[in-house]
């Protein structure tokens, strides 16, 4: 095939007489009906289906490069390219302003959580934002309560609740990574005793040395409870005061004559002791429910998930579409 497009090149070239020529495109006839044959051959073969596909392809790709490359068709593909520029660049500037507004808020949140890294570095601040969502947490358990905020005053722990028919109760707010040492809960008894009040010690990011989580100690007429990994738990901080009020209010007083004095009898350390285990107990029983009820709360809820119905949607989809 390559050799016949050469020589008639060649004769065309060469201007050669019309006979001549006519006598070339006889014979290329007969190459191309030969090529033809041959290609039949190879194409045996193939399908029907593939063959037309290849055509249609060299069609369709014949006229794009046609029209592509023609005088008139010429400024319409400048036209589609530039067009095709413009919108290109101005997608590239909705994209660069885009990344320019991200990246000043990004920015913005990084400086805001720089400061508010910084505030929990900073001891000082991170105590008063420690009493501040302690607050909340004691508003929102006591909403009739009279939270009084006693920072300012020496030797009376960082809140005091006060509530009609109840004992007043001292809050002392820690937020050490550490468990709380015995010097920090020496100053806090101390202060329950300055006071005269019940009090509660809570230890929101960890332990406290030598006292179990939920610990009732009786110090003179006052209760005192210990409480770990507090978290601003508004459950625990209620449950910690209604032990306080219940054992208050369980006293037994007992009055006895002896020489116009009269000596009142407190709970004995058995009594504590034992008020102490079963407490311990109520409270490993409640975390085990809690975990239990949640658990099965996200079970339900991927089970419930789980019911479907696919084949009936797709039949409905098909439904849909076909309207």
């Amino acid at each position: 095939m390559k050799h016949c497009i050469q020589f008639m090149q060649n004769v065309i070239d060469t201007q050669s007489s019309q006979s001549e020529v006519c006598s070339v495109i006889t014979k290329l006839t007969q190459k191309l009906d030969n090529f033809d044959i041959l290609l039949k051959g190879h194409l045996h073969d193939s399908s029907l289906q593939t063959r037309g596909l290849l055509e249609s392809f060299t069609g369709n790709v014949a006229q794009s490069v046609a029209k592509g490359i023609s005088t008139n068709g010429l400024p319409e593909l400048v036209g589609v390219v530039g067009a095709s520029e413009e919108r290109i660049h101005a997608n590239l500037s909705q994209i660069r302003d885009h990344l320019q507004q991200n990246t000043l808020h990004t920015k913005q949140a990084a400086e805001q959580l720089t400061s508010l890294a910084n505030k929990f570095n900073n001891s000082s601040q991170k105590g008063k934002v420690s009493e501040n969502l302690l607050l909340t947490a004691l508003s929102r358990a006591f909403p009739t309560g009279e939270i009084q905020d006693m920072t300012p005053l020496p030797h009376s722990c960082d809140f005091l609740l006060r509530r009609d028919n109840f004992p007043d109760i001292l809050f002392e707010n820690k937020t050490y990574t550490r468990n709380v040492d015995t010097v920090e809960i020496n100053k806090f008894i101390s202060d329950i005793k300055r006071n005269g009040c019940s009090g509660i010690l809570l230890s929101q990011e960890s332990g406290i040395a030598n006292k179990q989580h939920f610990q009732i100690d009786v110090i003179g007429n006052t209760i005192v409870v210990y409480l770990h990994h507090v978290q601003y738990d508004v459950s625990m901080i209620q449950l910690a005061v209604n032990v306080i009020d219940h054992i208050n209010q369980s006293m037994q007083w007992q009055h006895r004559e002896c020489e116009n004095e009269h000596e009142r009898v407190l709970l004995s350390e058995q009594d504590i002791c034992a008020i102490n285990k079963e407490l311990a107990e109520f409270i490993s029983n409640r975390e085990q429910l809690i975990k239990f009820l949640k658990d099965t709360h996200k079970e339900s809820i991927a089970r419930v998930n789980s019911m479907k119905l696919p084949k009936l949607l797709k039949k409905m989809e098909l439904s849909k579409l076909s309207k």
